[in-house]
């Protein structure tokens, strides 16, 4: 899943020396925009190459590419345990998950799914920051889990016995630190110590503001300029101190957080545990006008002056810089 240390297991991996285990190499440490291209019936719709503007036509012969290297590297390597991880996976669709095993199933003897799973309200506070640093401004529906829907896809498609889910937050464990589990979870040895840590938490101040951002600013992130600049903006942000923030049940209705928290508690027989106290302090939410009033104080604190709607309005590329000098 998003949101449970992933992406410093994946840096680890790609920079570490293995001494079991060969991580499939690509530009990138997430493997995520890699399992796009090469197994989603449409990945000119996903938002990424949408974002760059790149045809169903140029990704068909990047596929093609890319399938042919991950064969080559597959040949070479002289370990039996390769590694593939994206959220993606997590989310994918049942036909875009058959692809990926039909892909995979003639050169390993073996296709096994591990998957982290976080708490829902914990894992919906991180996801609203996830989602509005990639220019996106989410609805309560696509912050949750939704572990009903999705690990049963992976259960469909690679069968319930080769999908292993494990607690992302579990303090009963030996080691604290997410990668060196997944790396005794998985079997997988390393030369140097499995200890990473990347993609800091935003504090509730800087994702509260950004969320004003993302909502009246009506920037859309069409081009590699308008990417780059929303990059420079969640950069500025990201160095706001400041408080946790937190999202109550009633931003989503506790009744369908609850039931989709018992399934997954039934499928992996365990349930979720607390979270270990947190340094400082945690401001808790219980809706998204809850979240705009408290980005609008931020705003009045940080900027000396009222947010107004209209001041933000058609400034097109301008929009990121205006929006963090008026913050600094």
């Amino acid at each position: 899943m998003h949101k449970t240390g992933s992406s410093s297991i994946q840096t680890f991996l790609n920079t570490a020396t293995l001494e079991n285990a060969t991580y499939f190499k690509w530009n990138k440490p997430n493997h995520s925009i890699l399992f796009v291209t090469l197994f989603a019936e449409h990945p000119e719709a996903h938002w990424f190459f949408r974002q760059r503007g790149v045809s169903a036509e140029e990704i068909a012969g990047k596929r093609a590419r890319l399938r042919e290297d991950l064969r080559r590297q597959v040949a070479e390597s002289p370990h039996g345990l390769f590694l593939l991880s994206a959220e993606r996976i997590y989310g994918a669709s049942h036909a875009d998950l058959a692809a990926c095993k039909a892909f995979f199933e003639p050169l390993f003897d073996d296709i096994s799914v591990f998957c982290y799973v976080r708490e829902p309200l914990s894992y919906a506070a991180s996801m609203l920051q996830q989602r509005l640093k990639t220019g996106a401004l989410p609805g309560p529906r696509a912050l949750l889990p939704q572990f009903h829907k999705h690990i049963e896809t992976l259960d469909r498609v690679f069968g319930a016995e080769h999908v292993a889910p494990r607690l992302y937050s579990d303090p009963r464990r030996d080691t604290g630190d997410v990668v060196a589990d997944f790396c005794v979870w998985t079997g997988v040895r390393a030369a140097q110590p499995a200890e990473v840590s990347v993609n800091k938490s935003l504090s509730a101040e800087a994702t509260a503001l950004l969320y004003l951002f993302r909502k009246y600013a009506g920037f859309e992130l069409s081009s590699a300029a308008a990417v780059t600049a929303s990059r420079k903006l969640v950069r500025a942000l990201a160095k706001l101190p400041g408080q946790r923030i937190a999202l109550g049940p009633e931003v989503f209705g506790s009744a369908a957080v609850d039931a989709d928290r018992t399934w997954m508690e039934r499928r992996m027989g365990e349930a979720f545990q607390p979270p270990p106290p947190g340094r400082g302090q945690t401001v808790t939410l219980a809706s998204f006008d809850t979240l705009d009033a408290f980005g609008r104080t931020v705003f009045h604190q940080r900027s000396g002056a009222a947010f107004r709607e209209a001041d933000w309005e058609g400034l097109g590329p301008a929009a990121p810089a205006r929006f963090a000098a008026a913050l600094a």
